[in-house]
């Protein structure tokens, strides 16, 4: 019997963002757990790379609402940058 690629193609794809969403949800909840949770900035965004977004900043947060784009990007920066050095160190071991 035939398979039909198209169907299992998109049959992929929906388990894939299912999973993500799991994890999404998971990293939240983990996140949430935190007893000293100042605020948060979720930042999704969909198959077109339309963005979706959610954030809260205590009134006496540390980072307010007006200081989240840099300070994201602040974050994202250092956290990305450690991975790629984390992952040239352990390619130069090998």
């Amino acid at each position: 019997m035939p398979v039909n690629l198209s169907l299992h193609k998109n049959t992929v794809q929906k388990r894939k963002r299912r999973k993500l969403g799991r994890t999404l949800l998971s990293h939240a909840k983990s996140m949430a757990c935190d007893n000293d949770l100042a605020g948060y900035l979720i930042i999704t965004w969909d198959s077109h790379a339309v963005p979706n977004s959610a954030w809260r900043a205590e009134e006496n947060s540390p980072v307010p609402s007006s200081l989240l784009p840099a300070y994201a990007q602040s974050v994202l920066t250092r956290k990305l940058s450690n991975l790629d050095a984390e992952k040239f160190l352990s390619d130069d071991d090998n």
